[in-house]
């Protein structure tokens, strides 16, 4: 999908859906860099800690530090996150849409341990 900047992507042009494993450090975030709609955002955590999901308003790679656009989504050791937009419809991401994990709650602090399989559609 040619909206995906970072990382690998597999499959899934069916149904807008896109699955993304964080194969390598460097490859810790999705990124779509246009205006974009998701009716959900999940994310599994096989990174060995706790951790939150962070979504971002964004078309560039967001800094340690910043305020995610949506409530963060915890995830346990081996856990799930999802957040479901459905009552809206769909939410709109006007710049682009950033997804990547933290070890802190209310700022981004990014784990670079590639350990995150997203899905968005």
């Amino acid at each position: 999908m040619s909206d995906l900047d970072v990382g690998r992507t597999s499959g899934h042009p069916d149904n807008n859906r896109v699955r993304y494993d964080s194969l390598a450090a460097e490859d810790d975030a999705l990124v779509a860099r246009r205006t974009c709609f998701a009716r959900y955002v999940q994310a599994s955590n096989a990174s060995g800690a706790e951790c939150w999901l962070h979504v971002y308003d964004s078309a560039d790679l967001v800094a340690d530090g910043a305020t995610p656009s949506r409530t963060p989504i915890y995830m346990s050791d081996k856990g799930y996150g999802f957040l479901d937009f459905t009552d809206d419809d769909r939410a709109r991401f006007q710049n682009g849409l950033y997804l990547c994990c933290s070890t802190t709650e209310n700022t981004l602090t990014r784990i670079t341990s590639a350990s995150f399989l997203f899905e968005v559609r």
